[in-house]
């Protein structure tokens, strides 16, 4: 499904909107069994948690911090912004108008007649919260009214509409009298703070703030980048949310070198110097989404995702620095600063974009290269608010999701001079929005950094993908009704051509490169076919979805065979195999009533792939789904083969499995380790990766920076 961003269409969804809402009202027995859905038990593996494990192996999958809003504090009753007689709270803000996605806002409250130090706490949901909404909730929200069918100005109703973020009170909160935090574009309404109070089960809405505003909802964000249909393209990723119909986007590169200005980018859109090329856009509406929460009290506008191509072959020079802009070339002019934000300015070049960032072009595939490729390997991230926001009073500095992307960044920030190339590589559970869209917006805002610098490739996980009668291998309800669509769409992998379906249109602006065509879709925005492979350095990446079927006989297995068959060695002397759930596990969840279960998985990939992996002489899997870190030897039908005595290269794959990379630990491992397992650390990290012709070396690290493991091979041939 794409989009023109016209006013019409605008118009349109909003009434369809409504019209959703409104619906739900009338559903009340519908809505009431969704929520009781939500409620039960929940966990990556599809099923109920297994017997054979400790009650600690389900902890590896709490609820994300809105699920728990809307699991334990909602729905809320909100009365107009009233407050009740007792209360008498207000609150206020220092500022409305915020000029860039990522600004700060302190919002202070204050009480007439009662002293906020002396208000109740009871058990641990009751208390007092500050919370940020997307939009002001309104009567068309409800799903429930509480007094009146009908109202008006007002009268008190409930919503289930989720915030999409917030922040438990503590008594140092109550004393200070107000708090700060981080808004992100997320949206083009007005975001309002509410003053939230948790008593004797019920939430109710005490007091909301004026609504909060930016000044240019056409500036970029999410930036990231993604490795072509070949090795020397690039594809970049952004996300904007004015509607506006002239919105074409545009990518401008130059060399990291030149001294070109923000202004010379822009004037390049008008012929001067520089390479643009134009994009694409689309987006994906809630009818698109499988059920609850996404397409209901989860839902938050995904924004316009615009993808722009740049075509290696002829633009982009092996191993280069450049640097780029992203934007549009037909609204009001930008200014850029030091910290890459553009905004509207009062030029005469006719573009807004937002800029510098840089990235490395891709390193040569010449046999006689030695380039030296550097990558971080993860799995299992999720996010955090980095300004603390969440119902649980946690410290940002403890929180691993956080603390490995920004360890990550200043690992690569201090060594990017020392490598001819960089990937990120997320083997599945990406976001874990799990049908909360507030947090995919969250998560590309953190690992912007490092997205938008180097290609960021991904494979897809439960977490993205499964729901019932959706199409996936498990059926199970992890993905929570987003069924692969917000993944789909927001990584724009070199995937294989779907089959087309639903109005599609390319949004061209004045290249002076062609613009390369290709991208996936079909009648859902997406596709429903999210294995790839793209080769990186000497490394040959097959990236697979264990979501999907994967025995013999479907049609991934076929694109698996195939395109292992056609690897070149003297191109790519390293073949990886990236995956979410892993073939190879340390791991108690062997239940043969769930068929998601770790090694029922496991036993399923080695009966459908494992021979052809050691035929092919694939030399590493890399997954997740286990939030722990774990490596086996060079293995094949569970037991550990010796390697070639002359050159010293393994004869069979070793499999690593990386989920340590955010998402809270899994406990349930083998009292005594496998004998084929030759590391298995519970603890956060993440891995980096060295490459050359002549060797890999993976180096995983805890939070603390500690070498937790280290593994280094040698090519087969």
């Amino acid at each position: 499904t794409t989009r023109e961003g016209d006013g019409t269409k605008a118009m349109a969804r909003q009434t369809a909107r409504t019209r959703l809402w409104l619906a739900a009202v009338a559903l009340l027995a519908v809505a009431a069994e969704v929520r009781g859905a939500r409620q039960a038990p929940r966990h990556h593996y599809g099923g109920d948690v297994s017997p054979h494990g400790p009650a600690a192996a389900a902890a590896h999958d709490e609820l994300n911090r809105l699920e728990r809003w809307s699991e334990r504090l909602g729905p809320v009753h909100y009365h107009g912004g009233r407050g009740h007689s007792d209360d008498n709270i207000s609150l206020h803000l220092n500022t409305t108008e915020l000029h860039h996605n990522g600004e700060w806002v302190r919002v202070y409250w204050e009480q007439e007649r009662q002293s906020l130090a002396s208000r109740p706490v009871v058990g641990d949901d009751d208390g007092d919260y500050l919370a940020l909404f997307a939009s002001r909730p309104t009567p068309e929200d409800a799903l429930a009214f509480a007094e009146e069918s009908s109202l008006s100005s007002g009268d008190p109703f409930v919503v289930e509409v989720v915030p999409v973020k917030y922040r438990k009170l503590t008594s140092e909160d109550w004393a200070r009298g107000y708090l700060d935090a981080r808004v992100l574009l997320m949206g083009s309404d007005a975001q309002y703070f509410a003053y939230v109070a948790r008593r004797k089960g019920k939430t109710q809405v005490l007091a909301l703030s004026e609504g909060v505003r930016f000044s240019d909802y056409d500036e970029a964000v999410g930036v990231h980048t993604a490795v072509g249909r070949k090795r020397q393209d690039l594809v970049v990723q952004w996300t904007t949310f004015s509607r506006a119909s002239d919105y074409k986007p545009v990518v401008v590169v130059y060399d990291a070198d030149s001294d070109e200005s923000f202004g010379a980018a822009a004037r390049a859109l008008n012929g001067g110097d520089g390479m643009a090329f134009a994009g694409e856009t689309a987006t994906y509406w809630q009818s698109d989404l499988c059920g609850a929460p996404a397409n209901k009290e989860g839902w938050v506008d995904p924004g316009l995702i615009h993808t722009a191509y740049i075509p290696g072959t002829g633009n982009l020079m092996a191993g280069q620095r450049y640097k780029y802009y992203v934007g549009s070339n037909t609204t009001a002019s930008a200014s850029a600063s030091a910290s890459g934000h553009g905004g509207r300015g009062g030029g005469e070049w006719g573009a807004s974009l937002r800029g510098p960032f840089y990235f490395s072009a891709a390193p040569s595939a010449a046999e006689d290269d030695n380039s030296v490729v550097s990558l971080f390997a993860i799995a299992d991230m999720g996010e955090f608010p980095d300004d603390g926001w969440s119902d649980m009073d946690e410290e940002v500095s403890t929180q691993p999701a956080l603390v490995v992307s920004r360890m990550m960044i200043d690992e690569y920030r201090q060594g990017v001079a020392n490598s001819d190339g960089w990937l990120l590589l997320h083997n599945g559970d990406i976001s874990y929005a799990r049908g909360f869209g507030a947090i995919w917006h969250a998560f590309f805002d953190m690992v912007e950094p490092l997205a938008a610098s180097m290609p960021y490739m991904t494979s897809i996980g439960n977490h993205e993908r499964d729901f019932p009668h959706s199409g996936d291998r498990y059926g199970g309800t992890d993905s929570q009704g987003e069924c692969g669509v917000p993944y789909m769409m927001r990584t724009p992998m070199p995937r294989q051509e779907a089959e087309r379906g639903g109005e599609e249109r390319r949004r061209e602006t004045s290249s002076s490169a062609e613009m390369s065509s290709e991208r996936p879709s079909s009648g859902r925005p997406g596709g429903d076919k999210p294995w790839y492979a793209f080769d990186f350095g000497p490394i040959h990446f097959l990236q697979m979805s264990t979501e999907h079927a994967f025995e013999e006989g479907s049609d991934q297995h076929t694109f698996i065979e195939d395109d292992l068959s056609r690897v070149d060695r003297r191109v790519t002397p390293f073949v990886v195999v990236g995956m979410h759930r892993p073939m190879y596990i340390d791991s108690t969840f062997d239940d043969p009533s769930v068929n998601s279960s770790d090694q029922g998985v496991a036993r399923d990939l080695r009966a459908s792939l494992e021979p052809l992996f050691f035929e092919k002489g694939v030399d590493m899997t890399w997954a997740g789904h286990h939030h722990s870190y774990q490596r086996t030897c060079s293995v094949y039908q569970s037991r550990c083969l010796k390697p070639e005595a002359k050159t010293g290269a393994n004869v069979a794959p070793v499999h690593v499995v990386m989920g340590h990379a955010g998402a809270g630990l899994c406990t349930n491992i083998e009292s005594k380790r496998p004998p084929f397992f030759e590391s298995v650390q519970v603890e956060h990290g993440y891995t980096r990766v060295q490459a050359t012709r002549d060797f890999m070396e993976l180096t995983s690290v805890n939070l603390q920076g500690k070498v937790i493991d280290k593994v280094v091979i040698v090519p087969k041939h």
